[in-house]
């Protein structure tokens, strides 16, 4: 595709802010193409960009807290994401998400979900910050 993961991330959070459904799509694309042009990591991570833009990835290897406090394994530092947002379970071979009764709820690929196994390329929303998730 050509562009590099800043603008694609950059594009995926424009796209994931509307609700229809050919925005999402777009957006679903980008994400695809973001997952093909980041850097190759063994297992299961996750892609998100902080609010000063810098890019960054965690590796799935054990159950991990997202959140806006800052003991959380994935710290969100931004007033949309709770204290304690929601929660990654890793089990036989799959990565549950199992959102913590957080105020504006998780969404995952546009949708709130209470809980969800998670697949290749999904689309997770806390607050305004969106992570993608990798199987690659």
């Amino acid at each position: 595709m050509g562009q590099n993961i800043e603008s694609l991330l950059r594009a995926a959070d424009t796209a994931g802010r509307t609700r229809r459904p050919d925005e999402l799509q777009k957006r679903l694309v980008i994400v695809a193409a973001l997952l093909r042009d980041a850097p190759p990591e063994p297992g299961p991570r996750l892609l998100w960009r902080d609010p000063q833009g810098i890019i960054l990835s965690r590796t799935i290897s054990c159950d991990l807290l997202i959140g806006r406090d800052p003991a959380c394994d994935i710290a969100l530092a931004t007033p949309m994401v709770s204290r304690r947002h929601c929660r990654l379970l890793c089990r036989s071979g799959h990565v549950l998400l199992l959102d913590l009764g957080s105020t504006h709820g998780t969404r995952i690929n546009g949708v709130i979900e209470k809980q969800s196994v998670l697949a290749d390329g999904d689309i997770i929303q806390a607050g305004e910050i969106a992570l993608v998730y990798s199987n690659a």
